[in-house]
């Protein structure tokens, strides 16, 4: 169960390394590091016609590496 008024805390994290030259970068990346899930907003506007308030959630995590090479 979720309760929109409780405290919101994502953690993400994102780390680069660079060789001498500077020409080649390699980074990788975490989103929502925890995997926490909070409530990011409600609207009722389906409530009279579905019956259930719709609800915003959290991203779940995601992670990825991304290389660049300059030339």
């Amino acid at each position: 169960m979720f309760d929109p008024s409780e405290a919101q805390n994502r953690t993400d994290f994102r780390a680069y390394w660079r060789d001498q030259g500077e020409r080649l970068q390699l980074g990788v990346f975490v989103n929502n590091l925890f995997d926490e899930q909070y409530v990011t907003g409600i609207n009722n506007i389906t409530a009279a016609s579905l019956g259930t308030p719709f609800v915003g959630l959290t991203e779940p995590r995601m992670w990825g590496v991304d290389l660049t090479y300059t030339y």
